[in-house]
């Protein structure tokens, strides 16, 4: 009982940030951009991959040790959501966002050149 006390806190933690995470770029798309099609796009892509991947994550799921799997996806997913702050936070980077009515919207990291 201790050890999926653990795991279901775990995972608790992860959907709470996760949705934390979307709830800031949704607000921080609007403010940046005040326009209510790059909130749309951003929610599309970033529903795109779980729609993509689910048919396969299905099949694997089947397969393999379930609280395994979830450990080491919200591991992977943490790790590189600290390892894009750090290179953009490290190398003087910026995240922007550019949005040109009629063109679309687009996400760009920056990171000057290192000699």
């Amino acid at each position: 009982m201790r050890i999926f006390i653990i795991i279901w806190l775990g995972q608790t933690v992860s959907i709470i940030g996760s949705g934390m995470t979307g709830f800031a770029f949704t607000i921080w798309i609007w403010e940046l951009t005040h326009q209510v099609t790059a909130i749309a796009l951003f929610g599309l892509f970033a529903q795109l991959p779980q729609v993509l991947i689910a048919p396969i994550a299905g099949f694997i799921v089947d397969r393999w040790n379930r609280k395994y799997l979830m450990i080491v996806g919200d591991t992977v997913s943490g790790v590189v959501a600290i390892a894009q702050s750090i290179v953009i936070e490290k190398h003087g980077g910026t995240l922007n966002v550019n949005s040109t009515p009629g063109q679309g919207t687009e996400f760009v990291i920056t990171l000057p050149i290192l000699a």
